[in-house]
């Protein structure tokens, strides 16, 4: 069950997810069915925002997305100082 707070930043998060916006929200509901925590689901689903928006600058989409665009994508973060944490598992997920 997913709280009205989550709910709310899924929403908005929809509007910033560039590739990903008409996605973000079952997401971020299909990992709070899988019993993940709110501020896990919250951290995943920026990071596929990010994903989404990344697409759109390389002009590429969804169906675009593959492992190696996914490595792509984290040496790029990773570039950019961003911490790895799980990104790669959330992909995997995503990939799913």
């Amino acid at each position: 069950m997913t709280s009205k707070l989550l709910v709310r930043f899924l929403s908005a998060q929809r509007l910033h997810a560039g590739a990903f916006g008409d996605q973000i929200g079952a997401f971020g509901t299909a990992l709070a069915d899988r019993g993940y925590a709110q501020g896990t689901i919250i951290e995943h689903v920026r990071l596929i925002a990010h994903l989404g928006c990344w697409l759109e600058r390389q002009r590429l989409s969804v169906v675009d997305l593959d492992e190696a665009h996914a490595r792509r994508f984290l040496a790029y973060r990773r570039r950019r100082g961003w911490k790895a944490r799980s990104n790669a598992a959330t992909l995997r997920l995503l990939l799913e």
